[in-house]
């Protein structure tokens, strides 16, 4: 699989078919494979599953990028609330 990060998301190819999700994380590469295989699965044409995936836009507030010192950060905050959560609950 050929995977090249892009300003705003990666685009990465499978099975010859470019595809290319809008979403700063290298592991949301991983659901976008599920989503294909779920497509593949259902019969639904590669150009649909491509399409939705490049339209795909993530909830407000979740991945929100932020640079300090020239490092970018990934900020997601619905995991990190979860796993608040879970430190919280431990500890009572």
């Amino acid at each position: 699989m050929n995977i090249k990060r892009e300003k705003g998301g990666w685009r990465f190819k499978v099975k010859d078919k470019l595809y290319f999700i809008n979403l700063p994380a290298y592991h949301d590469i991983y659901n976008a494979l599920a989503a294909i295989a779920v497509g593949t699965l259902f019969g639904i044409d590669c150009k649909d599953v491509a399409g939705a995936l490049n339209e795909y836009k993530p909830l407000e507030k979740r991945m929100t990028r932020s640079t300090f010192e020239g490092v970018e950060f990934i900020i997601e905050r619905a995991t990190a609330k979860r796993v608040i959560s879970v430190i919280v609950e431990r500890k009572r």
